[in-house]
């Protein structure tokens, strides 16, 4: 039922914005320390992070993430799995995430 997936899509929702928190302290911390953002997340272990955090419960994908070279923002990007076109996005400028359909 429709009910169920908007209760799945809330609780991954719910995950993102969680364990989203450490990696954007990290990219903060890595700004700080180097002056620019880095290239891939994966230049943030073990140094500003432990482990990079997955989209969803279910999933071992790493959140996605690239730098615009112009205004040097950062995007982090997941999609919630089954809801295939369905995006969620966090921008480094906005400090927020939004749905991207």
């Amino acid at each position: 039922s429709s009910d169920v997936c908007s209760s799945d899509l809330a609780q991954t929702i719910r995950h993102i914005e969680t364990v989203s928190i450490p990696l954007i302290e990290a990219l903060d911390r890595y700004l700080a320390a180097n002056r620019s953002y880095p290239d891939s997340l994966e230049k943030l272990v073990p140094t500003y992070i432990q482990e990079l955090p997955t989209c969803n419960t279910q999933s071992s994908n790493p959140m996605a993430y690239f730098v615009e070279k112009d205004s040097g923002e950062y995007f982090l990007n997941c999609d919630a799995g089954v809801f295939a076109d369905w995006q969620y996005r966090y921008s480094s400028k906005a400090k927020g995430w939004f749905n991207q359909h």
